[in-house]
């Protein structure tokens, strides 16, 4: 029976079988061109429409085999001859374009099937047919991408003398295409609309992994399918298919062979490692392996709070001074600042005391943030290989749901941290005096602590992702989120969040730009803080408010939802990518639209960057500041719970969500704070200051910038579909 089933489904993946002479139908070519352009068209964004009509090309499919087995059966013969004629003809049409070695292929693979004799076929040839993408049960609740198995495709290899390979000998060596097939509707819109730069996809097209001949090209696949798809249509008009089109075929290579920019990387990683290598061996030899002192430049590293609040939280501006007294030379304190054994014991804090004035508490905000931040990254990410899309909505209902949706309300997080921190020790700078020179040192400093890391994780992401691995989904000819041959010269101006940010080279690093642009100007503010305080309040005050009405006006005028997913609704169909970009574009990535928390932690640092002569509030007040806090928080994460359960939000509401809501966060983070630096609730200064934080806490800039990559190759490695739920995503 396996036998009969694999020649059934490689005459139909191949699309040659529903020829006029088998099926008892005539296929008019013209239809080819046509398919798609029919007047009979869906409502805009109707997933589950576009749901039904790929329900529909299954069962014509299933219907296919069925009637060519029947006709087949009666027969009695071998479907070689009769194949061959109608491959001649489908070729032939002027409406297809087949190639002469793609079709010479196929009828040698045609030349071994033997209907009369099964038991014949060769296994290689039932590797082939095995490799085809079958449909599945579960198609109206979104299973619409049918990956095929992509390995034992692409892994046949067959030859008449398999001592000696040449090409004349060839029998098969596969070669897998991933075919989408969608539906197009009105205004030149097809729900197989798929952007390469969205971190949140729904794929609305179905996708199919064929395997084929290596000698056919991804024109000669176009060519076959569209033969299949006119002749499904023509079979059976009555199943409503007749707007469906190809849409896209992509065919990887098998391997890619190294190019310039990707040899760059290798050779810098290559220098870097050994430099790294070299300085620990000068750790091991001048200090030894296992050393329980501290190190004089140890102590400079962890004198004074960081401002930045993705690393570690202890580094002062002596980072960049290795010509301080320490016993050594200006070269050994490269070397240790370089080592990877003095580097690891910082990262875990191993014979080093608490740092003065250490401000514990961020360690755990920033951790905890950090895990948000991934959590909501392993649900947009996985969006291209989740199998029941069509009951996203009833999982969004919930409240877990709704801490998924707001998992970008961790980058405020970062913001108010990175404002507070700049502040905090900036004010601290000041008052031991302060000049220009120290000024541009705050600024280099800031630029070379952030810039390595990123241009290094960059440089692996855009040229050496596409040979980490390979699979069905997996990106060979551009980085897997974005458009780095072009626009990742902006990444390291930082300004990537305004140069073409639909198509930007690793789109999470637009946090990245918008904390260096606010950076820029913070000092100025911090200086006007420290010589006329309520001019420096008045600059942050009018900050603010900028930025809540540009968030707000432009909401109301491009009609923005208030989150990623839209305004809230219990349909897939009313989830619009356009408007998704634009939210993206125009708001969520904007500076002019995200700066309120830096502004609010530049204040917050200001009035309590000497907590002992910071006001001590009552009991009653501490109650009812964490009331506030608390209910401000509750608000932002499930606010839109109502939206998702029948009561979406209209686009005035949606404006107001997306300008007060970033205030509110700020002023509840500004209270953790006042409570924590103050003493008011000790309990919280506790947990958050725990010390398991803290190297968790130090690589947290590392984790950002390398998160999402590993995500993504866990994803489109796959060659699977992933079924989705709150459980298996959070375990995957």
């Amino acid at each position: 029976m396996r036998c009969w089933l694999a020649v059934f489904l490689l005459v139909a993946w191949t699309g040659a079988a529903y020829s006029t002479e088998e099926l008892g139908y005539d296929v008019d070519i013209e239809t080819i061109t046509t398919t798609g352009k029919s007047s009979s068209r869906l409502p805009r964004n109707n997933f589950h429409q576009a749901l039904h009509s790929y329900q529909k090309v299954a069962q014509s499919w299933t219907a296919a085999l069925l009637n060519w087995m029947t006709v087949q059966a009666a027969a009695g013969g071998s479907p070689s001859s009769s194949l061959l004629g109608a491959m001649k003809e489908s070729v032939e049409a002027p409406a297809v374009n087949i190639s002469g070695d793609c079709l010479s292929s196929l009828m040698t693979l045609y030349g071994f099937v033997d209907i009369k004799h099964p038991e014949n076929t060769p296994e290689w040839l039932i590797r082939f047919v095995d490799a085809q993408p079958k449909p599945p049960s579960a198609i109206l609740e979104g299973d619409i991408t049918w990956l095929g198995a992509f390995h034992e495709c692409m892994n046949i290899s067959q030859y008449r003398n398999s001592s000696k390979p040449t090409p004349a000998s060839k029998l098969l060596v596969g070669q897998y295409c991933l075919v989408s097939v969608g539906v197009e509707e009105p205004g030149n819109y097809s729900v197989a609309k798929i952007r390469v730069s969205e971190l949140l996809q729904i794929p609305k097209a179905l996708r199919a992994g064929v395997c084929v001949p290596d000698s056919c090209s991804a024109n000669d696949v176009r060519g076959l399918f569209e033969i299949a798809l006119a002749a499904l249509v023509t079979k059976f008009p009555d199943l409503g298919h007749e707007n469906l089109s190809i849409t896209d075929v992509k065919c990887p290579a098998r391997l890619i062979p190294m190019d310039g920019p990707a040899i760059t990387v290798i050779v810098i990683l290559v220098a870097f490692a050994t430099i790294v290598l070299i300085a620990s061996l000068y750790d091991v030899l001048t200090n030894g392996f296992f050393r329980h002192h501290s190190d004089p430049l140890e102590r400079n590293m962890d004198s004074a709070s960081n401002y930045t609040p993705l690393s570690d939280t202890n580094t002062s501006d002596t980072d960049l001074d290795f010509t301080k007294d320490g016993g050594r030379s200006v070269l050994g304190r490269v070397c240790i600042s370089l080592s990877a054994i003095s580097n690891t014991r910082k990262l875990f804090g191993c014979g080093l005391a608490p740092a003065v004035g250490e401000l514990r508490w961020i360690h755990g905000v920033r951790v905890l943030s950090m895990v948000w931040i991934i959590l909501g990254q392993s649900y947009a990410l996985g969006l291209p290989v989740f199998n029941n899309l069509a009951m996203l909505p009833e999982a969004m209902k919930g409240l877990f749901a709704q801490i998924i949706v707001q998992s970008t309300f961790a980058v405020d997080t970062f913001l108010f941290l990175s404002g507070f921190l700049v502040s905090y020790r900036f004010l601290g700078e000041l008052a031991a005096g302060f000049d220009c020179f120290r000024l541009i040192r705050f600024y280099l400093n800031r630029y070379l602590r952030l810039f390595p890391v990123y241009m290094i994780i960059l440089g692996v992401y855009a040229a050496l992702t596409k040979y980490i691995s390979s699979g069905p989904l997996w990106p060979q000819d551009e980085a897997m989120l974005g458009n780095c041959s072009s626009l990742a010269w902006s990444n390291a101006f930082y300004i990537n969040n305004y140069i073409q940010p639909e198509q930007m080279c690793m789109p999470w690093t637009w946090y990245i730009a918008v904390d260096f642009q606010l950076f820029a100007i913070a000092p100025l503010i911090v200086v006007a803080l420290y010589v006329v305080w309520q001019a420096g309040v008045a600059l942050c005050a009018v900050g603010v408010l900028a930025a809540v009405v540009a968030a707000g006006v432009i909401s109301k005028v491009m009609g923005l939802p208030p989150s990623l997913v839209g305004f809230g609704s219990t349909d897939v169909s009313a989830f619009d990518q356009d408007l998704t970009i634009k939210y993206f574009t125009s708001y969520l990535i904007t500076t002019y639209c995200r700066a309120a928390p830096y502004f609010i932690g530049i204040l917050a640092a200001f009035f309590l960057r000497d907590p002992a002569a910071v006001r001590k509030l009552g009991f009653f007040a501490v109650i009812c500041g964490w009331f506030v806090a608390l209910l401000s928080i509750a608000v932002v994460v499930f606010g839109l719970v109502p939206g998702f359960n029948g009561y979406p939000l209209s686009v005035d509401a949606a404006a107001a969500f997306n300008s007060l809501s970033h205030v509110a966060w700020a002023v509840a983070l500004a209270w953790i704070a006042y409570s924590c630096m103050t003493g008011a609730v000790k309990g919280v200064d506790r947990v958050l200051g725990w010390s398991m934080w803290r190297p968790l806490s130090t690589i947290s800039y590392s984790v950002y910038l390398i998160s999402p990559i590993i995500i993504c190759i866990y994803y489109l490695s796959r060659e699977e579909t992933i079924r989705f739920s709150h459980w298996n995503t959070v375990r995957n």
